[in-house]
């Protein structure tokens, strides 16, 4: 069981001047603790780096345009850039 000593704190103690870190005494439970924040950065920059190019991009119809109007101009482009549309009205 560790032991805790308790001391009175004065005003140039770091908790008041806001740099208080708290430590771990568990190295596995910190090994971890360092893994799992590596492998979020990791897939975060993963993530960053890959860019999407847009396939195509074509006008479908503005905000006036009916919404029956825009579904088949949509059908339209996507079956001109090679996708296959099951269940067309």
């Amino acid at each position: 069981m560790a032991i805790i000593k308790l001391k009175p704190l004065c005003k140039k103690d770091p908790i008041f001047n806001g740099r208080f870190i708290t430590f771990s005494t568990n190295k596995k439970k910190e090994k971890k603790m360092d893994e799992k924040s590596k492998k979020k950065e990791q897939i975060k920059d993963k993530c960053h780096n890959a860019k999407r190019k847009l396939l195509f991009l074509e006008n479908i119809g503005d905000h006036n345009t009916p919404r029956e109007v825009m579904l088949k101009n949509l059908i339209n482009v996507l079956e001109k850039n090679g996708f296959k549309i099951r269940g067309k009205k």
